[in-house]
């Protein structure tokens, strides 16, 4: 959720991005989930949420 906030995001090659919350037991108090579904949409945010999956720099 962080390089969401930002304008810029600079990554290495091999860079993951992901969500590491839920993987640790702890939840987003709100407004950074909603940011995510507005930045790619609500399906999509809620598969990145629900599976904790790792994404590539790309």
């Amino acid at each position: 959720i962080l390089h969401m906030m930002a304008d810029l995001t600079i990554a290495g090659d091999d860079a993951v991005f992901g969500q590491t919350g839920p993987r640790m037991g702890s939840f987003d108090a709100g407004y950074g989930s909603v940011h995510m579904a507005r930045l790619v949409g609500q399906k999509k945010a809620r598969e990145m949420w629900f599976t904790c999956q790792m994404y590539d720099a790309q």
